[in-house]
């Protein structure tokens, strides 16, 4: 009799072990998924490093795009419509899937970058006003 109770007592021991360390590696797993979903949602906005190059309306020639095009090549403009948060600059990569996953600076980001289709010929199509 004492040896099922002991053999009952180890039972109970390793069933308790094993499910702290289900909870430990579910709460682990949760502080994970707010980390990366608030790294995600960080990089969603435009920092200010990179809103320094935004054209801006005036007489002279802006060169902060141009410091942009240098940094990346691909950089193919800016769009802006006014009240409310879309102010990026748009890239045009060799094929639609290259700025999937990188920012305009070409490095790498989970939530992309807003380009145009690859398709579309900028030499034809500069300087038009066209909403892609």
């Amino acid at each position: 009799m004492k040896i099922a109770v002991r053999i009952a007592q180890a039972g109970n021991q390793i069933l308790n072990i094993i499910v702290m360390g289900i909870i430990l590696f579910l709460f682990l797993y949760g502080g994970y998924s707010l980390w990366d979903t608030y790294m995600s949602a960080k990089s969603a906005f435009l920092s200010d490093d990179l809103l320094s190059y935004k054209p801006q309306q005036g007489e002279g020639a802006n060169p902060s795009l141009e410091d942009l095009m240098a940094i990346n090549k691909d950089v193919a403009g800016w769009i802006t419509i006014d009240d409310t948060h879309i102010d990026y600059p748009v890239v045009q990569g060799k094929d639609n899937w290259e700025y999937v996953n990188k920012n305009a600076e070409g490095e790498y980001s989970l939530t992309g970058a807003i380009f145009m289709d690859s398709s579309i010929s900028l030499v034809s199509s500069a300087r038009l006003q066209t909403i892609l």
